[in-house]
């Protein structure tokens, strides 16, 4: 899942600047953050910052609880 300011939509097609932090979820649920260096070293304000950690937070919270696009995770795992 890449982390990115919010897509802006034109007629035709859609944008967004990807942030460079990624949240890659393993079929089994597990959860692996990359390019945290990466993210660190780009030039935003704090307010972007925080809403970016709040949707790896979000993620997680969707993983753990087995919703949305990851409702077909094995709650057994």
């Amino acid at each position: 899942c890449n982390i990115t300011r919010p897509a802006v939509f034109y007629l035709d097609y859609l944008t967004h600047d990807d942030l460079a932090l990624d949240v890659f979820v393993h079929p089994d649920g597990a959860i692996t953050l990359l390019d945290e260096d990466d993210f660190a070293a780009i030039d935003i304000t704090e307010a972007e910052r925080r809403a970016a950690w709040d949707a790896v937070a979000q993620l997680r919270a969707a993983v753990r609880d087995r919703s949305g696009p990851f409702a077909a995770i094995s709650a057994t795992v």
